[in-house]
């Protein structure tokens, strides 16, 4: 699958098109391609030490962040970030849920579910 249909099928899912096919084509396509950019992104806050590391398994995933730091993040910024770990997810799984915690067992900072941000520091 060329990056351009990708490019094309992810915009489609993700801006709310209601086509099967894109979604179907979508979750066959490789998160690698299809989420290069969000990977660079996530590995840019990661070098940052905003992110300390991220846990994935099935359609659920873990992002543990340097509490300091995500609090003096923007509230958009926190949003990009939770949104770029959803985009494995959501090609691979269609849907799914991001948690977003200061440690393991600490308390959530902030959840993506099947796309949605709740950010706990604003909402």
């Amino acid at each position: 699958m060329s990056i351009a249909r990708c490019t094309l099928l992810v915009l489609m899912v993700l801006s709310g098109a209601k086509s099967a096919f894109a979604a179907a084509e979508l979750r066959s396509a490789q998160p690698e391609i299809v989420c290069h950019n969000e990977i660079v992104f996530l590995d840019i806050w990661q070098a940052l030490n905003t992110i300390s590391h991220m846990e994935y398994s099935g359609a659920k995933a873990r992002i543990i962040v340097h509490g300091k730091a995500w609090r003096k993040s923007t509230a958009e910024l926190r949003k990009k970030i939770a949104l770029a770990a959803y985009c494995r997810i959501r090609v691979e799984y269609g849907g799914g849920t991001v948690d977003v915690m200061t440690s393991v067992t600490g308390p959530s900072r902030g959840t993506v579910t099947d796309g949605y941000w709740h950010d706990s520091l604003t909402d």
